[in-house]
């Protein structure tokens, strides 16, 4: 094995951990900071808020999050793709607590978090050149 495919081994290791410990700080984010998905939005009732019950689609988000990982390690997927989509879930992790700050300044980070949640989960896709 050479030096450069050893390289591209740890890259690729490394960004699949990435992404596991991004997932799993944006669960434990919305634990901590929320009292369930869904619950930190529901707070403020306005006339068109969803029923609790729409925010059941978390659940299949959350378990579809693995086929990406899945198809990048059949695929050859670059590390950039990986990195992105975890810094993607680490967005989307930060974005419960700058929410649930209750500050006009907590408001204006969760709107910037969720730009980027949003601009990095694309990058991931139109890199990952799996499609």
């Amino acid at each position: 094995m050479t030096q450069s495919e050893k390289e591209a081994d740890w890259e690729d290791a490394a960004g699949m951990a990435a992404v596991f410990v991004c997932v799993g700080a944006s669960i434990v984010s919305n634990s901590v900071f929320g009292t369930g998905i869904g619950d930190v939005s529901c707070k403020y009732t306005v006339r068109f808020s969803p029923s609790s019950e729409a925010f059941g689609v978390w659940l299949p988000i959350y378990l579809l999050t693995l086929s990406p990982m899945i198809l990048a390690l059949q695929s050859n997927a670059p590390p950039l793709s990986n990195f992105s989509y975890a810094f993607a879930w680490l967005a989307a992790g930060l974005w419960t607590p700058a929410f649930t700050a209750h500050t006009r300044r907590g408001i204006i980070w969760a709107a910037v978090l969720l730009v980027l949640t949003a601009m990095f989960a694309l990058a991931a896709v139109f890199s990952s050149r799996l499609w």
